[in-house]
């Protein structure tokens, strides 16, 4: 559809616009729809550089601030992420295009279960996504990065412990 491939260019270039040239996570970002994980009634504001208000009192982060996140975690293919607050499953799909292996932590039922239906619809089977506490993962796994979605006054060092050698949290 024509209309569709106009929203899509002018999604990317308006991300472009904002410094973002990483070739690979434009691409993510071009065919993981974010219509998909959107609330229904805010659909059509899906690639609009704003933030969408989600259940929970959560939100579901601009396509701007996901890109900088995205590219200040620096994924490399076959990596291993622990993603902390999944939301609508969204950046998960993006990390998963990009190659990494996800697990992906939400202490929200109703979030986890909209985020498990929104992974299926875009065949992200690369993510495995628990419900729980992401500060309180008790997993004997290292991961190569971590992404904290939210903001924390300090990083947990139970967290910290989690990170592979040369790893970078988010």
């Amino acid at each position: 559809d024509e209309q569709e491939a106009i929203g899509v260019a002018s999604f990317l270039l308006s991300l472009r616009a904002k410094g973002i040239r990483n070739t690979a996570l434009l691409r993510a970002m071009e065919l993981v729809p974010r219509d998909v994980f959107a609330p229904r009634r805010f659909r059509d504001l899906s690639r609009a550089d704003i933030a969408l208000p989600l259940p929970c009192g959560q939100t579901m982060s601009s396509p701007g601030t996901v890109a900088t996140m995205l590219l200040e975690l620096d994924v490399k293919p076959g990596q291993r992420i622990l993603e902390i607050g999944t939301g609508t499953g969204y950046v998960s799909a993006l990390l998963a295009h990009l190659g990494a292996e996800v697990i992906t932590v939400e202490r929200f039922n109703t979030l986890a279960e909209s985020a498990a239906q929104h992974l299926k619809i875009v065949e992200a089977s690369k993510v495995h996504l628990e419900i729980g506490d992401g500060l309180a993962v008790r997993v004997r796994d290292r991961f190569d990065r971590i992404l904290l979605n939210g903001t924390r006054p300090e990083i947990p060092q139970s967290l910290m412990s989690l990170l592979a050698p040369g790893g970078r949290l988010v």
